[in-house]
């Protein structure tokens, strides 16, 4: 016998947001030509290996670069902006 959330369960479907994002997105072709890697190297120094995780400066930088890019100079706008369009990663 089938519980009625089972029945939903099986009907869900799983999508990539990747396939919603088109090639040519700018942010996309920033990601495939840029190794944000080098970040981490120059920032080693400000970063404290004792106590509690800071932020990831690689990540800290993406958010600068999607401001600059998308003329965004509001924190709160910036932090909206992320959350809404997923492609930094």
């Amino acid at each position: 016998m089938m519980r009625r959330n089972d029945e939903y369960q099986s009907k869900m479907e799983f999508i990539d947001l990747n396939d919603f994002v088109p090639a040519n997105h700018i942010l996309r072709l920033i990601l495939e030509r840029i190794d944000f890697s080098f970040i981490y190297v120059k920032m080693e120094s400000f970063y404290s290996k004792r106590g509690r995780k800071s932020l990831d400066p690689v990540l800290l930088f993406k958010m600068l670069l999607i401001g600059y890019l998308f003329n965004i100079d509001s924190e709160r706008e910036l932090e909206q902006e992320v959350h809404l369009n997923l492609v930094h990663e």
